[in-house]
């Protein structure tokens, strides 16, 4: 996970920086091999592979609007769990802005709240 998370972290200085590395146009199928999950709030206005740097194929890339946390029947956890058992990525993502009301009932209910 660690290795992953120092990806992500040099893409998004290259991103910041105005320094992207070249990029393929589309991945083949061979080549697609996630190597973290990022699940990014659905306001996010470019792609969130730009925003990190890296190749298509390179992330699962959800996007979400609303409440997520512990609803096992979602279509988003679905998808979450479909991609954790074909890919098997080391790295989870929640991507969301400083104040993200989102996030914070996340952590709420982690820590035993009651999801609203």
């Amino acid at each position: 996970a660690r290795a992953s998370l120092q990806r992500l972290a040099l893409g998004n200085e290259r991103f910041v920086a105005n320094n992207p590395l070249p990029q393929p146009k589309s991945p083949d199928e061979a080549s697609i091999n996630p190597f973290a999950i990022v699940v990014g709030m659905a306001e996010v206005r470019l792609p969130i592979e730009r925003v990190f740097d890296v190749t298509p194929g390179d992330l699962v890339v959800q996007r979400v609007s609303g409440g997520i946390a512990g609803r096992e029947d979602s279509t988003l956890f679905a998808s979450l769990e479909y991609a954790v058992t074909r890919w098997r990525p080391k790295l989870l993502v929640v991507l969301a802005d400083s104040d993200s009301k989102i996030v914070s009932a996340a952590i709420d209910q982690v820590s035993g709240d009651v999801i609203p």
